[in-house]
C-alpha cells in the first residue's frame, strides 16, 4: 500500500499568484505563494490552495504556526477563486 500521494504541483500556477498583491494588505510585492492547507506532517497541500501574502504576513503564519482550520477557512474561499480563474484563462 503506498501511503504517499501525488500533490499537485504548478510553478507556473505559483508564479501567476506571486504575481499578485498581498491579500491581506495590499502590498504590491515581493509576496510569496502561501499554502493554506498543510497535508500532513511537513507536507504542503496543494499548489492551487494557495493565496499571494506578503513577507511579514507569510512569516507571521509560519511563526504562529497558522495553519488551522480557522485560517483554511479564511483563505480557502480566495484560493478556490483565484484557482477557478486561472483554469479559465
Amino acid at each position: 500500500m503506498n501511503f504517499k500521494t501525488k500533490t499537485p504541483r504548478d510553478e507556473k500556477y505559483l508564479n501567476y499568484i506571486r504575481s499578485m498583491d498581498c491579500c491581506e494588505c495590499g502590498y504590491p510585492g515581493p509576496v510569496d505563494a502561501h499554502h493554506i492547507e498543510t497535508g500532513g506532517m511537513g507536507i504542503k497541500c496543494s499548489d492551487y490552495l494557495t493565496v499571494a501574502l506578503c513577507r511579514p504576513y507569510q512569516r507571521g503564519c509560519h511563526l504562529k504556526a497558522d495553519k488551522n482550520p480557522a485560517s483554511a477557512d479564511k483563505y480557502r474561499p480566495l484560493a478556490e477563486r483565484l484557482h477557478q480563474e486561472w483554469e479559465s484563462r
